[in-house]
């Protein structure tokens, strides 16, 4: 009984699995079936439109007629049922071309262009309502495309044939076209972020071409440079949505297409956002047209981006006529060129609704993924989470975060000096490794498995700038910066067939402790040059005599001050606006913006063919005073130091080869370069001084080109930018290690780095960064050994203090003690006590060989002139140039007297310093003994008498008469020359004949 139980027990354990098993299959079918629309949706549409775009937020098709000059939009609802509603229609222009979506921040628009008209027209997509109606560069545009990414503002249209093939810009941020951006392009296409550009030319091979922008997206137009290029042709673009591969016919290729990543058996024509999926036709799916008795039948492919191989099965669409499809017949209308305007066929990935839409011409299919029978799996793809840029000299913590959380990851091969734990990878980069580096990853789900290669790029510490400036200039104390935009500064001069700048021109506040930018205002006039206080920002144009007095931090105008003349330079120091103009200095109170005073450059009258002073315009702001003209003033206005007497009579004796004491703050151009030679080349770029050190920094060029893999006709170059330091030591540091593109459409260069001085250190602008560097001590500091040689920059006395006797002090520092001071032999009358460096004038001599100078300089300037008149002519230009010097008006005529000193220390090192005392020598005495010496040599006016009466010819007499004339004259010339030189001998040294 129990055996037979048990059998038959077995019996209907099976017999119930197998019922069970049945239902599963039945529930299972019937879901499919649920799922499965069986066939793709086909939608008759009684027009034949050119191009078509979709709506991804609310599934609508929009289409275009060049036949009603229309753009229709389809409503999706009507569609899935089968049906054509059109929901909104929009007069364009006359043979509409092409139309494409774009989304920029909250906007929402449909672009459309035309064959036979100028304008680019915007749509709402929202409500289809016209927007804007965009002024292009030409008609006969054939095609405006843009990107995926919502922050990009920018269009493309391509028009013209041939080699004046164009891609122009519009923004729609203005709503304003903004010129070409890349040239020869028949057609484009863009990356999802809009950075990358891929072209094809008019021409044979079309070329297979990437570009890359180097602008940003706050600018008002897009400039590419080129990327990648090899010479041949391709089939149209279509990048995927993640800037990470390109499809060019069945190829997938890197996105910058310098990498062939995979081929498929189909071309691939649009990228899932939702899942790992690409789909695309074969392209011999695609019969001719000509033929309506050839079956037209496209078959619609999908393949994974995780594997690049075919999955699930093909869709076959019937694309018969209208007609045998139950639309009723069109009404015939004139067909436009074909050659303007070429039907498009296009597919769409409805991520939204899971659905993928064909549309071409007068047909639009609906094809529910769930046709294509495409399995599960997640994205093998990952993005890089930081807490921010990469920086040299600090620990990164970089997280590889897949698209899916049942990915994993591991970390195979970082950087050098890089430690990983799972996803995680830990670098501390040295500041040496500023740059490119590559970290290898393993992304994996069940069999599925991929190494991705993700590049890292380290910088050194910057702050990112809200523009690309061109300038800038930082405060006092480094904790702020004004950056404009503009004409780089360039040690060449600027002809007159370069292309000036138009605005307007952005200028920015920015706060260097946190990085952000405080204002932002926008300028008519390009700025020529700005300085900080501590409660302004102070502004000059390009060759105007005005500037503009703007508060901290709201950047609002609070003053305006007009100049005497163009204003070259500015400098703000001890509550002192400083403007150096072309005609010379004018100082202002910072507060009441009263001018203090006024220091003018002389003019030297034209017959007076004097050598220029080499350092007459040089002007610089220090930790002291300011710098103009050779001498160093307070800011009390008074001289604190003179280096440079001017058209002064001077004692003989200067060292003429000494170099100029003071630090300057500003570049230098002895040994720069303009920066396009300096990348070429490799050399010099700028020169500073540190302010209150003797350390130079130097900004360096270096590039290097090497040819692109997988290509035989891109050469690419990298660019660095270092800092070196000298002065005791040295000191070096790469800021900048980036590619150089070579230029496509305008001949573009990288935008020049501007090198500005700081406390402790120097800043430095290239494009939208702004990096500082901390000059580090440049010698091991050592107590046992002291410090270089050095002077304090100023003098005890200006001018002889009229008691008999002026004493000079001097201080120096560093150096082995004791240190001796000895004074160059100029003239009698200068003595130096060698143990302190006190110098004693001797006021008596020293008067007397001033006088001897002021005789010797106006002799040399009077052309066989009485000294007299001469020094009347030259007396005004010396005045004034004593009065700068002293703050008042000479007591006599100002002579400068060289005092030059060397200083050794205990190891034999020295120093010179030079530097000039003015002496007023009486002027009544001077005058007298001038005018004496000009009623000696001045020679007295002999009037030839009348001449005979002319003897008649053949008459010997007259002859005769006439040589005794002569003779006469001689004699008298003779005795003048006589009493002259015996009038000498008794002037000088009292010898009488």
């Amino acid at each position: 009984m129990l055996a037979s139980f048990g059998v038959e027990k077995g019996c209907g354990m099976r017999r119930v699995e197998r019922i069970v098993w049945g239902i599963v299959g039945v529930l299972a079918w019937c879901a499919l079936a649920g799922e499965s629309r069986g066939e793709p949706q086909a939608v008759a549409l009684p027009v034949e439109y050119v191009d078509f775009t979709l709506d991804p937020d609310t599934g609508d098709v929009f289409a275009i007629a060049a036949e009603t000059d229309e753009l229709v939009r389809l409503g999706r609802a009507a569609l899935d049922e089968g049906r054509v509603e059109r929901v909104a229609t929009v007069r364009v222009g006359p043979s509409p071309s092409s139309l494409c979506y774009k989304q920029f921040g909250d906007s929402r628009v449909v672009a459309v262009v035309c064959a036979k008209d100028s304008r680019m027209y915007i749509i709402n997509a929202k409500d289809t309502s016209l927007l804007a109606e965009i002024e292009l560069a030409s008609a006969g545009v054939v095609l405006v495309t843009g990107s995926q990414n919502p922050k990009d503002p920018f269009l493309y249209y391509c028009y013209g044939g041939g080699h004046d093939s164009l891609t122009g810009v519009v923004s729609l941020r203005d709503t304003k076209a903004h010129g070409v951006a890349f040239d020869h392009s028949s057609d484009c296409a863009l990356s999802a972020s809009g950075e990358i550009a891929y072209r094809r030319g008019p021409w044979s091979p079309s070329g297979f071409e990437s570009l890359i922008r180097i602008t940003g997206l706050t600018e008002n137009k897009s400039v590419f440079q080129r990327l990648f290029y090899n010479h041949e042709s391709t089939a149209p673009y279509v990048p995927d949505p993640f800037d990470r591969y390109t499809a060019a016919g069945n190829r997938i290729y890197s996105r910058s297409l310098e990498k062939f990543e995979a081929a498929l058996d189909f071309v691939p024509l649009c990228f899932s956002r939702t899942r790992p999926v690409v789909f695309g036709t074969p392209q011999e799916d695609s019969t001719s047209r000509r033929d309506p008795s050839t079956p037209r039948t496209l078959t619609v492919r999908a393949a994974s981006t995780n594997t690049f191989s075919n999955i699930g099965k093909g869709v076959t669409l019937d694309r018969s006529s209208p007609a045998e499809l139950g639309a009723k017949p069109k009404t015939p209308m004139p067909r436009p060129d074909q050659r303007q305007i070429p039907t498009r066929a296009k597919l769409f990935a409805d991520d939204e609704r899971a659905t993928v839409i064909f549309a071409e011409g007068s047909h639009l299919f609906l094809i529910p993924w769930s046709d294509f029978g495409i399995p599960e799996e997640p994205f093998l793809m990952a993005t890089l989470e930081t807490d921010g840029p990469v920086l040299v000299g600090k620990e990164n913590r970089i997280t590889v975060k897949p698209f899916d959380p049942r990915v994993t990851v591991t970390l195979d091969n970082g950087p050098w000096g890089s430690k990983s734990d799972g996803g995680t990878l830990l670098w501390n980069p040295a500041m040496d490794r500023v740059g490119p580096a590559t970290l290898m990853a393993t992304l994996k789900h069940g069999e599925l498995q991929r190494t991705l290669r993700i590049d890292l790029e380290a910088e050194y510490p910057n702050v990112t700038l809200p523009f690309a400036a061109s300038q800038f200039a930082i405060s006092d104390d480094g904790q702020r910066a004004v950056v404009w935009q503009g004409p780089a500064p360039t040690p060449r001069r600027r002809s007159q067939s370069d292309p000036v700048p138009s605005g307007p021109f952005r200028m920015a506040l920015v706060d260097l402790k946190t990085g952000k930018s405080v204002a932002e205002k926008t300028l008519a006039n390009p700025v020529a040059g700005a300085t900080l206080s501590d409660r302004h920002v102070v502004l000059t144009m390009a060759e105007s005599p005005a500037c503009e007095i703007m508060r901290i931090p709201d950047l609002q105008r609070e003053k305006s001050l007009v100049a005497t003349s163009p204003i070259i330079r500015v400098g703000v120091g001890g509550n002192l606006l400083l403007l150096r103009t072309q005609a010379g200095l004018e100082v202002y109170d910072m507060k009441s913006f009263e001018r203090r005073r006024t220091f003018t450059v002389p003019v030297v009258p034209a017959n007076q063919h004097l050598p220029p002073r080499p350092e007459a315009s040089m002007f610089s702001v220090t930790p002291d005073g300011f710098w103009f003209d050779g001498v160093l003033y307070g800011f009390d206005l008074q001289a604190r130091l003179v280096i440079d007497p001017g058209q002064l009579p001077t004692i003989q004796g200067a060292d003429r080869n000494l170099q100029r004491p003071g630090s300057s703050t500003t570049p230098s151009p002895e040994g720069s370069m303009p920066f396009a030679d300096a990348v070429q080349r490799g050399g010099r770029v700028a020169v500073v001084t540190v302010p209150g050190t003797n350390v130079t920094v130097g900004l360096d060029a270096r590039s290097f080109a090497e040819n692109v893999p997988n290509s035989v006709h891109t050469w690419r170059s990298s660019l660095e930018l270092v800092l070196s330091a000298w002065g005791g030591g040295y000191a070096k540091q790469m800021i900048v290690k980036q590619r150089l593109y070579s230029a496509t459409a305008d001949t573009t260069f990288p935008p020049s780095p501007s090198l500005q001085a700081m406390p402790r250190g120097v800043a430095v602008v290239f494009g939208t960064k702004l990096y500082r560097w901390d000059v580090p001590p440049l010698a091991a500091p050592d107590d046992s050994k002291p410090g270089p040689l050095t002077w304090t920059l100023r003098q005890s006395a200006v001018s002889l203090d009229g008691s008999g006797k002026t004493m000079l002090t001097h201080d120096v520092g560093g150096g082995a003690s004791p240190v001796t001071f000895t004074a160059l032999p100029i003239a009698n009358g200068i003595s130096v006590e060698s143990a302190n460096g006190k110098v004693t004038l001797d006021e008596k001599l020293l008067l007397d060989a001033a006088a001897s100078a002021a005789k010797t300089f106006v002799r040399g300037r009077s052309q066989g002139r009485p000294l007299v008149d001469t020094f009347h002519d030259v007396k005004a230009a010396m005045d004034v140039r004593a009065n700068e010097i002293l703050g008042r008006t000479p007591r006599g005529v100002p002579v400068a007297i060289p005092i030059c000193l060397d200083a050794i220390n205990a190891n034999g090192e020295g120093s010179r310093f030079q530097y000039f005392v003015l002496a007023e020598v009486p002027t009544e005495p001077l005058l007298k003994a001038w005018s004496k010496e000009d009623t000696l040599t001045r020679a007295p006016i002999v009037r030839p008498p009348p001449p005979p009466p002319r003897p008649a010819p053949g008459d010997p007499v007259g002859r005769i008469e006439k040589l005794e004339q002569r003779l006469e004259a001689l004699e008298q010339r003779l005795d003048l020359m006589t009493r002259q030189f015996n009038g000498l001998l008794e002037k000088q040294d009292g010898i009488k004949p």
